[in-house]
């Protein structure tokens, strides 16, 4: 089972973008709330690619912050941007997988960074920010509630 804010390293995960398989670092937010449902799982994944990032390149506009190499289990400086990077598994994707483990787990203040970019985001669908909201509150994380939509801006 894992916990929000939970890290963890998918040694050679295969769903790359470009067909490419390497090793990738997740962070673990939660799953949805319909059981009837199969349970997804919500993740953000990160880069170390950080070019992308800087002066005018294609993603310098996105919101996102650095957690230095070393920490949380981290091998390298990563980027967390979940506009790019956010993902969701089946639940016994991840609990079944051996090539999956945890590797360490975000503190307070940087879960709190997180759901603010997440709560922000005009790219992640309002039910997912809804069940990661409470995902945090179950935690006694005390964020604030996402609002709908409204004439194609989020309120704040």
């Amino acid at each position: 089972m894992y916990f929000l804010g939970d890290i963890l390293h998918w040694r050679n995960f295969k769903m790359q973008y470009n067909n490419t398989v390497k090793d990738r670092y997740f962070i673990y937010l939660g799953d949805n709330k319909y059981q009837s449902y199969s349970i997804n799982s919500y993740t953000v994944t990160t880069t170390t690619q950080s070019q992308y990032y800087q002066n005018d390149n294609q993603r310098s506009h996105l919101k996102h912050f650095v957690i230095p190499g070393g920490s949380f289990g981290f091998p390298c400086d990563s980027i967390v941007d979940v506009d790019t990077w956010f993902m969701d598994f089946y639940m016994d994707t991840l609990l079944q997988s051996s090539s999956i483990k945890k590797v360490g787990k975000l503190d307070e203040e940087t879960l709190l960074k997180l759901y603010k970019l997440i709560k922000n985001s005009t790219r992640v669908a309002y039910q997912m920010k809804i069940d990661i909201y409470e995902c945090y509150y179950k935690e006694g994380l005390k964020v604030e509630k996402p609002r709908r939509k409204k004439r194609g801006k989020y309120r704040n």
